[in-house]
């Protein structure tokens, strides 16, 4: 019983965290925390542990593979972005990702040779840092250490 459920609980939890989770970006730990406790229901169920049991932090990264929310809502944040960068995207994606490099003013500033992205100012700080057009680019800026040039290829986010 256990094999044939282990696949199903891991797909079903996966499929439904990973639904639309980019509206994740920028919210509050409170939001994520509800979604990670789905997560760690599921890797008990998979894995036979007791609600109290210690290690699932150990199960989920090392024998699972999994990542927490907050981290797998970084990650998709990272992909959708290289993939506006590639033109793997629809077109009214890609055009919020603007490297500095393309805008004249900002052509001379050392952030253009870094390969970053034009993070757009808000007026408000409600809830525009957690649209695509804002948390797109600073992820992508952040994950800059990793990537360091255009020519990175996909798998280094599976990799990292």
């Amino acid at each position: 019983m256990g094999q044939v459920l282990d696949p199903i609980t891991t797909s079903n939890n996966i499929s439904r965290v990973d639904y639309c989770n980019l509206l994740l970006a920028g919210a509050p730990k409170s939001v994520t925390d509800k979604l990670q406790r789905v997560m760690n229901a599921a890797a008990r169920v998979v894995s036979g542990m007791k609600k109290y049991d210690r290690g699932l932090t150990h199960l989920l990264h090392s024998e699972l593979h999994w990542l927490d929310v907050a981290d797998r809502v970084t990650y998709k944040l990272g992909v959708t972005v290289y993939k506006c960068l590639h033109g793997q995207v629809l077109d009214y994606l890609s055009e919020l990702c603007t490297p500095v490099a393309q805008v004249a003013e900002r052509q001379h500033l050392h952030s253009a040779s870094r390969h970053l992205l034009v993070v757009p100012r808000l007026q408000l700080d409600t809830y525009g840092c957690c649209t695509f057009a804002v948390a797109g680019p600073a992820t992508w800026n952040l994950f800059q250490t990793i990537c360091m040039s255009r020519t990175c290829k996909l798998t280094v986010f599976v990799v990292r």
